[in-house]
C-alpha cells in the first residue's frame, strides 16, 4: 500500500508515493511516483470525481443484465443452531 510522503526543497513541499515492501527481511522502497506540489493534488481530486460519460454501448443478448437482478431468497443455514436461525428465515 502506498504512503503519501512530503519532501521541501527550496522551503515548497512536493509530495510522492511510495510503496514499502520487506526485501531480505528489512523494509525498502520498491517504488517512488512524483505528485507534485498539493495544489496539483487538489486539482486532479476535484476533476476525478467527474466521470467522463460512455462513448458507445453495445448490447449483445437481451435480458443478460436483467438475469443478474433477478432477486433469489437466500437459502436457511441448516449448520446454524436454535434462535440464530431466526434471523436468516428465507
Amino acid at each position: 500500500m502506498p504512503s503519501l510522503t512530503r519532501k521541501i526543497i527550496k522551503g515548497r513541499s512536493y509530495y510522492y508515493a511510495r510503496w514499502c515492501q520487506r526485501v531480505g527481511g528489512r523494509p525498502k522502497i520498491v517504488k517512488t511516483a512524483y505528485l507534485g506540489p498539493i495544489e496539483n493534488i487538489v486539482q486532479a481530486v476535484e476533476t476525478a470525481q467527474q466521470p467522463l460519460p460512455p462513448q458507445t454501448a453495445e448490447v449483445s443478448h437481451f435480458a443478460d443484465v436483467a438475469a443478474l437482478y433477478d432477486p433469489i431468497p437466500p437459502a436457511k443455514p441448516s449448520w446454524l443452531p436454535g434462535f440464530a436461525t431466526a434471523f436468516f428465515r428465507g
